[in-house]
């Protein structure tokens, strides 16, 4: 009986419950203040269970694409806070057709591999050969078809141009270039690894490099939009087309959107019969 009136006293019974319990049969008295006590964990699991619905209904997060400067597709502002282009434009219209919102991440090529391998970036544009996008824990996938074709040229200053003659050749840091980089540093060139494709080419046209390695479209943008003025008159640049290479869309291996995003590209390209991605199909 001690026990039964110390768990009466812990239950804390309401005025009513008592009126109830004076009444009635100490049995059916319990019943009730058991069921009294129930009440407010009951309740509590149902706002859980509620709470933890609506989570699940939430949107998932935005895919995030890595942009690095690499105009005329993608642009990168001077101080890095911002970035788009034209190619962010088309992918984002594209995602949306699939319910998807396009985010952009503003990275260096070097930081964008980094990003891509541990998952915090969903997807960028590269060519399959960059090593450090390969020889990673998660080597990611690389979409069919191209997104665009690449024209890599080397250009050089004259012998007459007030600029450094040393063997020195502007180029992205973290950028393989096909295997070219090695093949210019077996022929005596000395790199000079910039951030990116901008940094690159400006280190060049001041001439603080005697060569610079580039991919021609980055090149032409610059000089179209830049009013910088280059230690020697750009037509009077010695140019040597080396190779042309195909870019890609290239998703994380570990990026939650992967299947998605590979089956979107491949219905889009066989939809509209894309033989390259970029601005294919009525994407608006």
């Amino acid at each position: 009986m001690g026990w039964l009136l110390n768990r009466q006293q812990t239950l804390r019974p309401s005025p009513r419950n008592q009126v109830f319990c004076a009444k009635s049969p100490l049995l059916a008295c319990l019943l009730l203040l058991a069921l009294a006590h129930a009440m407010p964990t009951f309740a509590t699991d149902s706002y859980r269970s509620e709470t933890l619905s609506a989570a699940s209904m939430a949107p998932p997060r935005a895919v995030r694409i890595g942009i690095h400067n690499f105009p005329p597709d993608f642009v990168v502002s001077k101080d890095g806070s911002s970035c788009g282009g034209t190619g962010f434009e088309y992918l984002r219209n594209l995602l949306q057709q699939a319910e998807l919102t396009l985010e952009p991440v503003c990275v260096t090529p070097a930081r964008m591999y980094l990003l891509l391998d541990q998952n915090d970036i969903d997807f960028s544009i590269n060519i399959k050969s960059t090593k450090a996008l390969v020889d990673v824990a998660h080597p990611p996938v690389f979409a069919e078809p191209p997104y665009m074709m690449l024209q890599l040229v080397v250009y050089s200053h004259s012998r007459r141009a007030n600029s450094v003659h040393d063997g020195s050749i502007a180029m992205i840091r973290g950028f393989d270039y096909q295997g070219e980089r090695q093949q210019l540093s077996n022929a005596g060139l000395r790199p000079v690894d910039l951030p990116d494709a901008v940094s690159a080419i400006e280190m060049f046209l001041k001439g603080r490099t005697e060569h610079l390695i580039t991919y021609d479209g980055p090149f032409k943008a610059y000089l179209a939009a830049q009013s910088m003025p280059s230690v020697e008159p750009v037509n009077k640049l010695r140019r040597k087309t080396l190779q042309e290479i195909p870019t890609h869309v290239v998703i994380g291996a570990q990026s939650p959107f992967r299947a998605q995003l590979e089956q979107l590209l491949h219905s889009h390209a066989q939809q509209y019969r894309c033989k390259m991605l970029k601005n294919c199909g009525n994407v608006r």
